[in-house]
Protein backbone atom coordinates (compact mmCIF):
# COMPACT_ATOMS: atom_id res chain seq x y z
CA UNK A 1 0.00 0.00 0.00
CA UNK A 2 1.65 3.42 -0.93
CA UNK A 3 0.41 6.65 -2.52
CA UNK A 4 -0.46 6.39 -6.58
CA UNK A 5 2.18 9.59 -8.08
CA UNK A 6 -0.64 10.36 -10.27
CA UNK A 7 -3.66 10.71 -7.85
CA UNK A 8 -1.22 12.89 -6.07
CA UNK A 9 -0.34 15.37 -8.96
CA UNK A 10 -3.70 15.10 -11.02
CA UNK A 11 -6.17 15.02 -7.99
CA UNK A 12 -3.71 15.63 -4.66
CA UNK A 13 -5.08 12.39 -3.39
CA UNK A 14 -2.13 10.71 -0.85
CA UNK A 15 -4.66 7.97 0.46
CA UNK A 16 -2.29 4.90 0.58
CA UNK A 17 -3.75 2.37 -2.31
CA UNK A 18 -3.22 -1.05 -3.45
CA UNK A 19 -0.01 -0.24 -6.62
CA UNK A 20 0.76 -2.01 -9.95
CA UNK A 21 3.96 -1.86 -11.57
CA UNK A 22 3.86 -0.94 -15.08
CA UNK A 23 5.04 -3.33 -17.81
CA UNK A 24 6.90 -0.87 -19.80
CA UNK A 25 8.54 1.91 -17.48
CA UNK A 26 8.27 -0.04 -14.00
CA UNK A 27 6.92 1.96 -11.88
CA UNK A 28 3.74 1.76 -10.21
CA UNK A 29 0.67 3.31 -9.87
CA UNK A 30 -3.12 2.77 -8.70
CA UNK A 31 -5.74 0.43 -10.75
CA UNK A 32 -7.19 3.86 -12.41
CA UNK A 33 -3.72 5.30 -13.66
CA UNK A 34 -1.67 1.58 -14.44
CA UNK A 35 -2.55 1.71 -18.35
CA UNK A 36 0.26 3.37 -20.21
CA UNK A 37 -0.33 6.91 -22.64
CA UNK A 38 1.75 8.45 -24.97
CA UNK A 39 3.82 10.94 -23.28
CA UNK A 40 4.46 14.09 -25.23
CA UNK A 41 1.57 16.27 -25.31
CA UNK A 42 1.00 19.62 -24.27
CA UNK A 43 -1.53 22.77 -23.98
CA UNK A 44 -0.29 23.91 -27.36
CA UNK A 45 0.46 20.72 -29.20
CA UNK A 46 -1.77 20.48 -32.84
CA UNK A 47 -2.91 17.63 -34.30
CA UNK A 48 -3.45 18.88 -37.30
CA UNK A 49 0.05 19.67 -38.11
CA UNK A 50 1.16 16.01 -37.99
CA UNK A 51 1.13 14.85 -41.83
CA UNK A 52 1.55 11.38 -41.39
CA UNK A 53 -1.98 9.64 -41.18
CA UNK A 54 -0.66 6.66 -39.13
CA UNK A 55 1.06 9.25 -36.43
CA UNK A 56 -2.11 11.20 -36.33
CA UNK A 57 -4.30 8.15 -35.92
CA UNK A 58 -2.68 7.13 -33.22
CA UNK A 59 -2.11 10.55 -31.15
CA UNK A 60 -5.99 10.91 -32.05
CA UNK A 61 -7.09 7.58 -30.37
CA UNK A 62 -4.29 8.14 -27.38
CA UNK A 63 -4.49 12.28 -26.74
CA UNK A 64 -7.79 12.52 -24.89
CA UNK A 65 -7.50 9.23 -22.09
CA UNK A 66 -7.49 10.25 -18.79
CA UNK A 67 -7.39 7.47 -16.72
CA UNK A 68 -3.46 6.94 -17.66
CA UNK A 69 -0.26 7.45 -16.78
CA UNK A 70 2.22 9.24 -19.32
CA UNK A 71 4.78 6.16 -20.46
CA UNK A 72 8.11 6.80 -22.17
CA UNK A 73 8.59 3.82 -22.73
CA UNK A 74 5.49 2.86 -24.21
CA UNK A 75 5.58 6.14 -26.58
CA UNK A 76 9.18 5.04 -27.53
CA UNK A 77 7.07 1.32 -28.30
CA UNK A 78 4.27 2.99 -30.42
CA UNK A 79 6.64 4.74 -32.28
CA UNK A 80 8.41 2.20 -33.33
CA UNK A 81 5.44 0.48 -34.46
CA UNK A 82 4.15 3.05 -36.90
CA UNK A 83 8.05 3.72 -38.23
CA UNK A 84 8.08 -0.67 -38.87
CA UNK A 85 4.42 -0.16 -40.30
CA UNK A 86 5.54 3.49 -42.70
CA UNK A 87 8.16 1.11 -43.62
CA UNK A 88 6.26 -2.15 -44.89
CA UNK A 89 3.86 0.22 -46.85
CA UNK A 90 6.18 1.88 -48.89
CA UNK A 91 7.81 -1.71 -49.62
CA UNK A 92 4.69 -3.69 -51.09
CA UNK A 93 3.84 -0.28 -52.82
CA UNK A 94 7.19 -0.75 -54.32
CA UNK A 95 6.80 -4.65 -54.85
CA UNK A 96 4.03 -4.43 -56.67
CA UNK A 97 5.02 -1.61 -58.94
CA UNK A 98 7.67 -3.73 -59.92
CA UNK A 99 5.60 -6.48 -61.00
CA UNK A 100 3.31 -4.52 -62.91
CA UNK A 101 6.18 -3.14 -65.26
CA UNK A 102 6.91 -6.51 -66.21
CA UNK A 103 3.96 -7.54 -67.59
CA UNK A 104 3.23 -5.18 -70.90
CA UNK A 105 4.60 -1.69 -72.22
CA UNK A 106 1.58 -0.07 -71.70
CA UNK A 107 1.43 -1.74 -67.85
CA UNK A 108 4.93 -0.30 -67.32
CA UNK A 109 4.30 3.13 -68.60
CA UNK A 110 1.26 3.55 -66.32
CA UNK A 111 3.75 2.55 -63.68
CA UNK A 112 6.22 5.14 -64.66
CA UNK A 113 3.68 7.46 -64.32
CA UNK A 114 2.78 6.69 -61.31
CA UNK A 115 5.71 6.24 -59.50
CA UNK A 116 6.58 9.69 -60.84
CA UNK A 117 3.60 11.37 -59.08
CA UNK A 118 3.79 9.84 -56.15
CA UNK A 119 7.13 8.46 -55.37
CA UNK A 120 9.58 10.79 -57.46
CA UNK A 121 12.90 10.27 -58.09
CA UNK A 122 15.24 10.08 -55.86
CA UNK A 123 15.33 14.19 -54.96
CA UNK A 124 11.46 13.73 -54.50
CA UNK A 125 12.03 10.92 -52.18
CA UNK A 126 14.46 12.37 -49.91
CA UNK A 127 12.45 15.65 -50.02
CA UNK A 128 8.88 14.20 -49.05
CA UNK A 129 10.88 11.93 -46.55
CA UNK A 130 11.96 14.60 -44.98
CA UNK A 131 8.76 15.66 -43.31
CA UNK A 132 8.60 12.08 -41.94
CA UNK A 133 12.25 12.42 -40.35
CA UNK A 134 10.83 15.88 -38.87
CA UNK A 135 8.33 14.54 -36.79
CA UNK A 136 9.74 11.48 -35.88
CA UNK A 137 12.89 14.20 -34.58
CA UNK A 138 10.08 16.20 -32.55
CA UNK A 139 8.45 13.63 -30.97
CA UNK A 140 12.15 12.74 -29.48
CA UNK A 141 12.62 15.84 -28.46
CA UNK A 142 9.07 16.20 -26.78
CA UNK A 143 9.81 12.70 -25.23
CA UNK A 144 13.02 14.16 -23.88
CA UNK A 145 11.30 17.17 -22.56
CA UNK A 146 8.88 15.20 -20.90
CA UNK A 147 10.81 13.27 -19.16
CA UNK A 148 12.95 15.52 -17.81
CA UNK A 149 9.50 17.35 -16.64
CA UNK A 150 8.71 14.14 -14.88
CA UNK A 151 11.99 13.66 -13.27
CA UNK A 152 11.93 17.58 -12.49
CA UNK A 153 11.77 16.92 -8.34
CA UNK A 154 14.16 14.39 -8.79
CA UNK A 155 16.67 16.02 -10.38
CA UNK A 156 16.32 19.52 -8.55
CA UNK A 157 16.82 17.21 -4.86
CA UNK A 158 19.81 15.67 -5.92
CA UNK A 159 21.54 19.10 -7.47
CA UNK A 160 21.83 20.35 -4.18
CA UNK A 161 23.36 17.39 -1.98
CA UNK A 162 27.23 18.27 -2.07
CA UNK A 163 26.67 21.60 0.36
CA UNK A 164 23.10 19.99 1.96
CA UNK A 165 23.29 17.39 4.73
CA UNK A 166 20.83 14.41 4.49
CA UNK A 167 18.12 13.37 6.88
CA UNK A 168 16.00 10.89 7.15
CA UNK A 169 12.81 11.44 8.97
CA UNK A 170 10.84 8.47 10.03
CA UNK A 171 7.00 8.49 10.60
CA UNK A 172 6.23 9.53 14.39
CA UNK A 173 10.23 9.56 15.04
CA UNK A 174 12.13 12.69 16.68
CA UNK A 175 15.38 12.96 14.98
CA UNK A 176 18.44 15.04 15.92
CA UNK A 177 20.68 17.28 14.02
CA UNK A 178 23.53 19.58 15.61
CA UNK A 179 25.38 22.65 14.08
CA UNK A 180 27.31 25.32 15.43
CA UNK A 181 26.83 23.89 18.66
CA UNK A 182 22.84 24.28 18.02
CA UNK A 183 21.13 21.03 18.31
CA UNK A 184 17.91 20.99 16.26
CA UNK A 185 14.72 17.77 16.25
CA UNK A 186 12.86 16.95 13.29
CA UNK A 187 10.17 15.14 13.37
CA UNK A 188 7.65 14.15 10.50
CA UNK A 189 4.12 13.25 11.08
CA UNK A 190 2.74 11.40 14.20
CA UNK A 191 3.28 7.34 14.09
CA UNK A 192 -0.58 6.89 15.40
CA UNK A 193 -2.08 8.92 12.97
CA UNK A 194 -1.71 10.09 8.91
CA UNK A 195 -0.42 13.45 9.26
CA UNK A 196 1.82 15.13 6.78
CA UNK A 197 3.80 18.75 9.01
CA UNK A 198 7.02 18.52 9.78
CA UNK A 199 8.26 20.26 12.87
CA UNK A 200 10.91 21.56 13.71
CA UNK A 201 12.93 22.82 17.22
CA UNK A 202 15.63 24.21 17.62
CA UNK A 203 18.29 24.51 21.37
CA UNK A 204 15.26 24.98 24.07
CA UNK A 205 12.42 26.14 22.44
CA UNK A 206 9.28 24.67 23.25
CA UNK A 207 7.20 25.85 20.08
CA UNK A 208 8.45 24.32 17.19
CA UNK A 209 8.35 25.52 13.58
CA UNK A 210 5.41 23.78 11.80
CA UNK A 211 5.28 23.24 7.63
CA UNK A 212 2.88 20.98 5.70
CA UNK A 213 4.91 18.20 3.14
CA UNK A 214 3.23 17.69 0.03
CA UNK A 215 5.41 18.44 -2.40
CA UNK A 216 9.19 16.96 -3.22
CA UNK A 217 11.43 20.01 -4.22
CA UNK A 218 9.37 22.13 -1.41
CA UNK A 219 11.98 24.86 0.51
CA UNK A 220 11.39 26.29 4.22
CA UNK A 221 13.13 28.45 6.59
CA UNK A 222 13.43 27.60 10.28
CA UNK A 223 15.73 28.90 13.28
CA UNK A 224 18.28 30.11 10.31
CA UNK A 225 18.06 26.81 8.39
CA UNK A 226 17.30 26.37 4.91
CA UNK A 227 15.03 23.21 4.64
CA UNK A 228 14.33 21.11 1.20
CA UNK A 229 12.07 18.17 0.95
CA UNK A 230 13.83 15.80 -1.46
CA UNK A 231 11.90 12.75 -1.02
CA UNK A 232 8.46 11.73 0.06
CA UNK A 233 6.89 8.07 1.05
CA UNK A 234 4.34 6.22 2.95
CA UNK A 235 6.69 6.08 5.95
CA UNK A 236 8.91 8.51 5.86
CA UNK A 237 10.77 11.34 4.25
CA UNK A 238 14.35 12.75 3.43
CA UNK A 239 15.36 16.16 4.01
CA UNK A 240 18.40 18.30 2.38
CA UNK A 241 19.17 20.48 5.12
CA UNK A 242 21.72 23.30 5.90
CA UNK A 243 22.40 27.12 7.45
CA UNK A 244 21.16 29.82 5.91
CA UNK A 245 24.52 31.73 4.27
Amino acid sequence: MSICPECKVRENDVSLKELHKCPFCEREFCATHLDPKLAFFSANFEIKKIRDQNYRKMVENEINIAEAHPCIPYTKKRIEEIRYENQKTSEKLSQTLDKLKEKSPITQRIVESTEKKYLGNEKTKNRRAFPIKKITGLFSLLIIICALLWQAPLIISYIPQLSYTKITLPTGADVPYTINNIQYVFRYGLSFLQDNHLRVWAGSTVNPEVFIVSTEGARYTAFALEIIISEIHSDYIVILVKPLS
